[in-house]
């Protein structure tokens, strides 16, 4: 390793060509031109990555929005519907990919009062295990809250479940707004929502989430705000 006030080299190599990333809609290549017993080899003791690219770490960044936007609030007697968005971004140059999971921190509750009855949204409530093509409408005196995938750049990465073919989820390839609903899990467990097998472009892959908050008629929701927090961790593969 070479370093330097501002620079650091991990590792160099003297080659004769070859291309950072080259890619296409199917594709990607990282190639190097003019090394010599280069690969991986082993012994029963040590493994040997030889080459420039045997020692190219794999990363990974992830951008999301800072909150859901487009909420509005919600008649707490009479009742109604909010719905809002997120998305993330990831790039990584991992040759096998990445994967996506979400969670939330807690239950979406009162701000200062806490959770408990009428002080609180429950977890959507499925009709179809494990997943609703259409959102079920939230019957009198409850309060419901889920989520779908809307779109992705990238939807042949999306978890097989949030796909659709214009009438049922978990089958077909369609990634589509507003339908294939689900509650989000508490921590500590995950819904994997993202799988890709292949690195992404320099531009990543964003996706995009809908959120729905919804309250029967002849309801008693105490006024306020109402919180928790979405994680939303990626890993490469």
């Amino acid at each position: 390793m070479m370093t330097s006030s501002n620079y650091r080299i991990t590792f160099d190599s003297l080659n004769t060509g070859g291309e950072d990333l080259s890619s296409t809609s199917n594709y990607s290549l990282q190639d190097t031109i003019g090394e010599i017993a280069t690969g991986l080899s082993t012994t029963s003791l040590y493994k040997l990555f030889a080459g420039y690219r045997q020692a190219e770490p794999s990363e990974i960044s992830l951008t999301c929005s800072s909150s859901v936007i487009g909420l509005t609030s919600i008649p707490g007697i009479s009742g109604g519907t909010s719905n809002g968005t997120f998305s993330c971004n990831v790039t990584t140059n991992n040759s096998s990919g990445y994967n996506m999971t979400l969670k939330k921190s807690a239950s979406l509750c009162h701000s200062t009062l806490g959770c408990g009855t009428d002080k609180q949204f429950d977890d959507y409530s499925t009709t179809s295990d494990p997943i609703d093509y259409n959102w079920a409408n939230t019957p009198a005196g409850a309060e419901y809250w889920g989520f779908n995938v809307s779109s992705s750049s990238y939807p042949t990465a999306v978890t097989q479940r949030f796909k659709d073919n214009g009438s049922a989820c978990n089958t077909g390839s369609n990634v589509s707004d507003g339908y294939c609903w689900t509650r989000i899990p508490t921590d500590p467990t995950t819904e994997t929502v993202v799988n890709r097998s292949t690195a992404t472009n320099s531009s990543g892959d964003n996706t995009y989430f809908g959120i729905k908050i919804q309250a029967g008629s002849s309801n008693a929701l105490n006024s306020g705000t109402y919180t928790t927090t979405i994680v939303v961790t990626v890993s490469t593969n």
